[in-house]
């Protein structure tokens, strides 16, 4: 078990050199625009996973040296919380986060150009047709359909590549589709190209981990919340899987509601006090859990706390905190135990750092529940 380190020390009390520097720079959020944190690697003839250097990259982190201020899936446990948070209800719904949690894999052959990718470094976008430029980022599972539903009148076909063009294709079929966030995924980049690892928790790529599940048949990519997030749809013959996932998502649900429920009835509740718009006071910042892929690494757990809330106009917010994330975050669910929520589809995702502060980073756009 890995020793035991103080969240609530390093992340909610950290020290500041100047505190009233520090609160108008967060004041300042408001107008802030935010980085991008997607990761691009290049490699020659295949995919920077599995060639040694996800370790590496670890190790050479700027932003998170070492990556100290993150906890592998598998050894992360109630300790890993702020005493105030000591909740094993909070641990397993963040096990159940963390299984429906991707990396997401999109490859850019030389066609694809920097117009075309207006959002990434143009250095990294080279002619070179042996090269493969690859973006790594987090992705959600929020939705999955198991077919035949029961709700067609005749039996319908699997629609992947193969089933188009065979005599016989599948009727028995599902769609698992992931939630990131809108840069991870380029215009007009082919769906061949998009490739998602589920259950890569441990090793240092997904071939390591003998538990991962690789989607690779998309059928659908789609924009939503004002082209601020993707929807990549899946299709696979795996009924087990889709039910392994719409299990889960159920869990999820369920133990979200439950802590929703724990945490907004008790004194101590932070999120049902949240200003509409503005900096958040330390002791009034409520806890904030993420669960990503840094550096395309394996799954990673890093906590913190919610700094800033801004009202964007036509019912969207955003979200600040003080949670590590790392390129490749781009695209994790934003857990802040406790806050209402709405429609859970619409929920905060990581969406970069902010210019003000690199130690801050900030949600895309996403819905809340006011009551």
């Amino acid at each position: 078990m890995i020793a035991h380190r103080s969240f609530g020390t390093s992340l909610g009390k950290r020290k500041r050199s100047n505190p009233t520097e520090e609160l108008q720079a967060l004041k300042r959020l408001q107008e802030f625009r935010y980085k991008k944190t997607s990761f691009v690697t290049t490699s020659t003839a295949k995919q920077i996973e599995g060639s040694g250097e996800t370790d590496l990259r670890r190790r050479d982190c700027t932003k998170n040296p070492g990556h100290r201020s993150f906890v592998s899936i598998p050894h992360f446990d109630v300790n890993h919380l702020p005493p105030a948070y000591h909740d094993e209800d909070i641990v397993e719904c963040v096990r159940a986060l963390s299984d429906l949690t991707a990396q997401i894999n999109v490859l850019h052959q030389n066609k694809v150009t920097h117009k075309m990718c207006p959002r990434m470094p143009a250095t990294l976008l080279t002619p070179d047709a042996k090269t493969v430029i690859t973006t790594v980022a987090t992705g959600l599972v929020h939705k999955v359909h198991k077919y035949p539903n029961g709700k067609m009148m005749v039996d319908q076909s699997c629609p992947c590549k193969d089933c188009k063009t065979s005599p016989t294709p599948q009727t028995q079929f599902a769609k698992i589709i992931l939630q990131t966030t809108a840069h991870v995924v380029p215009e007009n980049c082919d769906n061949e190209e998009i490739r998602s690892h589920l259950f890569f928790d441990k090793g240092r790529s997904p071939d390591d981990d003998w538990g991962v599940v690789t989607l690779t048949n998309v059928v659908s990519v789609e924009s939503s919340m004002d082209n601020e997030r993707w929807e990549i749809t899946y299709v696979t013959h795996d009924v087990h899987l889709a039910e392994r996932l719409g299990k889960t998502l159920t869990e999820w649900q369920n133990l979200r509601g439950a802590l929703m429920t724990k945490y907004l009835t008790t004194q101590h509740s932070k999120a049902r006090s949240l200003p509409l718009s503005g900096y958040i006071p330390d002791n009034e910042q409520p806890l904030v859990i993420i669960v990503s892929h840094p550096h395309g690494c394996s799954k990673h757990v890093s906590v913190g706390h919610c700094v800033q809330r801004d009202e964007l106009g036509n019912g969207l917010t955003r979200y600040s905190y003080s949670a590590a994330t790392c390129p490749g975050s781009s695209g994790a669910r934003v857990m802040i135990v406790g806050k209402a929520w709405w429609w859970w589809c619409s929920d905060h995702i990581h969406g970069g750092n902010t210019d003000v502060s690199w130690d801050v980073s900030c949600s895309a756009p996403g819905c809340d529940h006011l009551s």
